[in-house]
């Protein structure tokens, strides 16, 4: 995508929408969710434009003059330098999401752990999350800063707010900036629980008919992605004898947890958490 500034004048953004830029970018940084330069935020405004981190800004030192405006190809048309290289797949979402007004592109350790995995996030374990978000899908891997990256996410940001980017991170849609942000915080929230429960040795998931019972006593719905279910794969080969039950699933290849370490307070579960890590990467 080529970019090069346009003689049209335009406004620039709002104080409030800039204060927003600089504050999203600062939380990403202080929780470890970009580093250097990585990550990228825009914005749609209410005229068919768009605002954009410049590329190469470091998120957590966001500067008010590296925020640009781009028209929908991608031309600058207010500020300095150049658009993030990865505003492709923003333009992207919102050629998919009319109801989308603000992007948000990280690389958050756990959830993007699963992304290298290749394992999504599609476990009915925690009832926020499947209120919230429901299943979160993979996209298949696209080299960043290309035409492709963008369309590797077609056919799964349709249905959800957000997405893992295969060995790539993630990304997450929202009406404004600050509930784009919010939905990136579930998802590593969500990533770091179930990495937990799977150190530990057992997922216990949902049944289906607790889903649909946390469904129909939740109230309505805000729209959004389509609710996960129980599915066969999602905690193993034993899913399905237990997936009514709840019973605890065993996950294979993971260690249990001493009984000795029942009660265990934070400080030992770390140290099992450190020692399980220490064996699986020796």
């Amino acid at each position: 995508m080529a970019y090069r500034s346009s003689s049209q004048r335009h406004a620039p953004p709002s104080p409030t929408q800039i204060d927003l830029f600089l504050e999203v970018g600062r939380r990403l940084d202080a929780k470890g969710w970009v580093a250097a330069n990585d990550g990228n935020l825009s914005v749609r405004e209410s005229d068919g434009t768009f605002l954009v981190s410049a590329s190469g800004a470091p998120k957590g030192y966001l500067r008010r003059d590296q925020i640009l405006r781009v028209d929908s190809e991608g031309k600058v048309l207010s500020g300095e330098g150049r658009p993030s290289s990865e505003l492709g797949l923003h333009l992207t979402i919102y050629r998919e999401r009319p109801d989308v007004s603000a992007v948000v592109h990280a690389h958050p350790p756990v959830s993007t752990a699963y992304a290298v995995a290749r394992e999504p996030l599609d476990a009915c374990v925690l009832p926020e999350l499947v209120l919230t978000l429901g299943r979160i899908p993979i996209a298949p891997y696209a080299t960043p800063g290309t035409p492709e990256l963008g369309a590797s996410i077609v056919d799964a940001i349709r249905t959800h707010d957000a997405v893992l980017l295969a060995n790539h991170g993630a990304v997450t849609a929202g009406k404004d900036l600050e509930s784009a942000y919010f939905t990136m915080e579930r998802v590593e929230h969500g990533a770091r629980i179930l990495l937990y429960a799977h150190l530990l040795g057992r997922v216990t998931p949902l049944g289906t008919s607790e889903v649909e019972r946390l469904l129909a006593t939740s109230g309505p719905r805000a729209g959004g992605p389509i609710p996960c279910v129980p599915a066969d794969t999602a905690v193993g080969s034993d899913a399905h004898r237990h997936r009514e039950t709840g019973d605890e699933v065993s996950v294979p290849g993971t260690p249990r947890v001493p009984a000795s370490l029942e009660g265990a307070d934070a400080m030992d579960l770390a140290r099992v958490i450190r020692e399980v890590l220490a064996e699986r990467l020796e």
